[in-house]
């Protein structure tokens, strides 16, 4: 008989409304959450999400549990959300403890002063005051003074750039501009990096080199960016040129905008 009741009363406590304990030993009933929907929120930005709750009096005492749906676009840490790239994201709020729950969906939008450009098996960013063009499956973005520059272009999956060593992409660059009637010289030696952004395995080929025709001389600093997209069977290669001169601070800040928002698509 005791036995009966105790699972009785067991039963009607899980039925009543989440109560947890706050400072002071203070009780507090919370009825329900709702995540306030914040301002445009532009890749790069770090901010909070803020949320009422019933009663509103518990929303200072109670403990949240945040969860991404989608980890690419954001990411969690000590109270701060980071939009990481462009897209939409799910984002749900737990109160610890209860079944009071919400969820809400963000809008990632481009970087200030950046526009974006998808195509068949990747996206990029570029500055809004870059012009475009394109050509086959090269699609080029040129500052108004030339410099900086960059392009994508993609090709068939090709795996042997991820074992291919510095003189290989150094042979293949010669070659390229040779055609052209460049003559190339490298001022330093070539870089090949592997890394692992946000999933996706991207090979990073540095180059510092002198371009010279009919004996005039520029000095280059060009970085390319490379995955491969087995969903869509491509290899996306992103070139990202600067006259070695004008890099400074805010270049390499720009050459990380566009190299932290090219991913697959």
């Amino acid at each position: 008989m005791r036995r009966i009741i105790s699972l009785i009363l067991l039963c009607a406590l899980c039925l009543l409304p989440c109560t947890l304990s706050a400072c002071g030993g203070e009780r507090v009933t919370v009825e329900e959450i709702k995540i306030v929907a914040p301002e445009k929120i532009r890749a790069g930005d770090v901010f909070r999400l803020e949320y009422t709750t019933v009663p509103e009096e518990a929303a200072e005492k109670v403990r949240v549990d945040w969860e991404i749906g989608d980890p690419r676009r954001l990411s969690y840490e000590d109270g701060e959300f980071t939009a990481l790239t462009c897209g939409k994201v799910t984002v749900s709020a737990h109160v610890r403890g209860c079944e009071a729950a919400d969820e809400i969906e963000l809008t990632v939008a481009v970087p200030e002063g950046f526009r974006r450009y998808s195509a068949e098996g990747y996206a990029v960013v570029y500055p809004s005051g870059w012009t475009s063009s394109a050509a086959g499956r090269v699609q080029t973005w040129v500052a108004p003074s030339g410099f900086p520059n960059m392009n994508v272009t993609t090709e068939a999956l090709n795996a042997t750039y991820f074992t291919a060593p510095a003189a290989s992409f150094q042979t293949v660059l010669e070659s390229s501009y040779g055609l052209m009637g460049f003559t190339v010289q490298f001022t330093e030696p070539t870089v090949v990096k592997k890394q692992t952004y946000l999933g996706v395995s991207r090979l990073q080929v540095d180059y510092r080199y002198t371009l010279t025709l009919m004996g005039n001389t520029t000095s280059l600093r060009q970085t390319q960016l490379i995955f491969n997209n087995a969903e869509a069977d491509l290899s996306c290669i992103l070139t990202v040129t600067f006259e070695a001169e004008t890099f400074d601070d805010a270049a390499a800040e720009l050459q990380k905008t566009i190299f932290d928002q090219f991913l697959p698509e």
